[in-house]
């Protein structure tokens, strides 16, 4: 009985006996464990992404937009009076025409007749000159004989007496006459409306069997041997401009791939009174033609997106505008990667790129990433930006 008790009370005191002698085992172990090496902590710097800067002999590339306007736009219209008996199968919009080409024409019966009665006047007016002429040339030999018998002293005759008067009338009447033929036949010849111009119709007004008089528009029609295209551009975008001269390059939104060579033709001289801005005009031969380039003619009225190339510009450090901080600061890597935060002279900026004329030495790292409270001598850890390796 007394052992069985003995048991029971060694059973409640074993837990507790477990865990005294793990907690000698712990304090056993701590105390006699190594001590860790103490590391002072590296600041390695921030991580920044850089280019190397490179002097290059680069074009200034001015960016414009504009839209497309003909050459030459004018209303044709006809000389003459008349029903329209005969139009061309191209007479109509978007209808094309090479110069002297017969648009239309109107009926010349009329006027055929009015060339026949000239010319009947004409033959009328030449034979009454050539009368009136032998007539003075009788009259002149007859005084002279009477002159010559009678020994009167040789005096100028009198015109009358040569049918001077005579004669000067009939050569009056015949040079009108052949002037009436010459406006008969110019009368018939504007019967026929030609092409001044290669040109395409915009508008046709007339058709067949309509009357029309002159002055009245019968079509209008537009050039096509070259299309214009007016730019703004601030003054200082003017400046890298060669007028004339400067090649462009003409594009259409959504025309993928396809683009228009032209030139910058001259600059208008006017400074726009709202923006401010001064104008220049861009010029693309046979913009209609297609070729390699496009396929498809250009559009009047498009708006289009231009690339110009300007003036050379020389011995420049060519940076992405991006990395050009305010006040015309640059970001420099350091010789012991530090931040040098360097103020430079820019030559000319566009919506890509800068062009740093000083204050960047070629071979340097450009730092390229935004940092948030940057200062000098800020520690950095450049990484180079994989195109420029």
């Amino acid at each position: 009985m007394t052992q069985e008790k003995s048991h029971k009370k060694l059973r409640k005191l074993l837990p507790l006996f477990i865990i005294v002698g793990a907690f000698l085992l712990m304090v056993i172990m701590i105390s006699t464990r190594k001590q860790p090496a103490t590391v002072e902590p590296v600041n390695g710097g921030a991580l920044v992404e850089t280019m190397i800067a490179k002097a290059v002999n680069a074009p200034a590339i001015v960016n414009a937009q504009g839209t497309v306007r003909p050459h030459r736009e004018i209303a044709l219209a006809l000389q003459v009076s008349g029903k329209i008996d005969w139009i061309s199968p191209e007479f109509v919009s978007g209808g094309s025409f090479r110069k002297g080409d017969m648009m239309l024409r109107i009926e010349e019966i009329d006027y055929q007749l009015a060339v026949d009665q000239a010319e009947a006047a004409v033959a009328q007016a030449e034979y009454q000159y050539s009368l009136a002429k032998a007539q003075a040339g009788v009259a002149a030999q007859e005084w002279e004989r009477l002159n010559k018998d009678s020994g009167i002293s040789t005096e100028e005759p009198d015109a009358l007496v040569l049918h001077g008067p005579q004669l000067k009338q009939a050569e009056a009447n015949l040079s009108s006459a052949q002037a009436r033929l010459e406006s008969a036949k110019l009368s018939l010849e504007r019967t026929s409306l030609r092409a001044p111009f290669d040109c395409r119709i915009r508008d046709e007004m007339a058709d067949l069997g309509q009357f029309v008089n002159p002055g009245q528009a019968v079509a209008r029609i537009y050039s096509t041997d070259l299309v214009e295209i007016d730019v703004r551009l601030p003054l200082n975008e003017m400046q890298w401009l060669e007028i004339p001269g400067s090649p462009a390059v003409v594009r259409v939104a959504g025309l993928n791939g396809m683009q228009w060579d032209g030139y910058v033709h001259r600059g208008v001289g006017v400074i726009d009174s709202i923006g401010r801005l001064a104008k220049a005009v861009v010029r693309i031969d046979n913009p209609f033609t297609p070729n390699e380039k496009h396929s498809v003619g250009l559009n009047i009225g498009a708006f289009v997106n231009i690339t110009i190339e300007g003036k050379m510009i020389e011995h420049n450090i060519l940076l992405p505008r991006s990395s050009l901080r305010s006040d015309s600061v640059v970001w420099i890597v350091a010789d012991d990667s530090t931040l040098d935060i360097r103020r430079v002279e820019v030559d000319r900026t566009s919506r890509d790129e800068a062009f740093i004329s000083k204050g960047v030495r070629e071979g340097e790292q450009v730092v390229l990433t935004a940092l948030v409270g940057a200062a000098q001598g800020t520690k950095l850890r450049p990484v180079l930006k994989e195109s420029t390796q």
